[in-house]
């Protein structure tokens, strides 16, 4: 072996040697996540019939400036730290199908339903001791907001002023 070629073997093994201890030791960073429950808290005029929070959840109906039920669950970091970033996707409620008189269009026995597009945002996750109860906020022109808390909206403690006014309330 020439000398070039026996430091780029090192080289290679010291790398080699590197990367056995560092994969390893990835998964000692791995944030601990727990379970929790999601609710949706509607500030808008359309329902929402679904959510997902970084691609889990699902089936939500948050009636139009009303709330979901709670919902069961999406995993959440166990301790909170700046950064926190959540894909939050939803679908409003759709509308039927009518003709130029408003009479409902019907088709193989059924009115015909025209689901409305999804739409995403991401968003920052707030400050938070423990988790608890993820809320999802809808507001007007697509502004979603998330409050980790067991207290309801309109609560002191909540974490959104009540009444939260976008683009003004901080």
């Amino acid at each position: 072996m020439t000398n070039s070629a026996a430091h780029n073997f090192r080289r290679w093994q010291k790398y080699a040697f590197i990367a056995t201890l560092v994969v390893p030791l990835s998964a000692c960073f791995e944030e601990e996540q727990d379970s929790v429950s999601y609710q949706g808290a509607n500030h808008t005029d359309r329902a929402v019939v679904e959510v997902t929070l970084n691609g889990q959840g699902g089936i939500m109906v948050a009636n139009e400036h009303g709330y979901s039920g709670n919902i069961c669950c999406v995993n959440a970091p166990k301790k909170w730290r700046p950064g926190i970033m959540v894909k939050v996707e939803w679908e409003e409620d759709g509308y039927i199908l009518r003709d130029k008189d408003g009479k409902e269009i019907r088709r193989d026995g059924g009115v015909v339903y025209i689901a409305a597009p999804r739409k995403s945002k991401t968003v920052p996750l707030p400050k938070y001791d423990t988790p608890e109860i993820l809320w999802v906020h809808f507001f007007p022109n697509d502004e979603v907001k998330l409050v980790m808390s067991k207290y309801w909206p309109g609560h002191a403690k909540h974490g959104l002023p009540s009444p939260y006014i976008p683009g003004v309330s901080k």
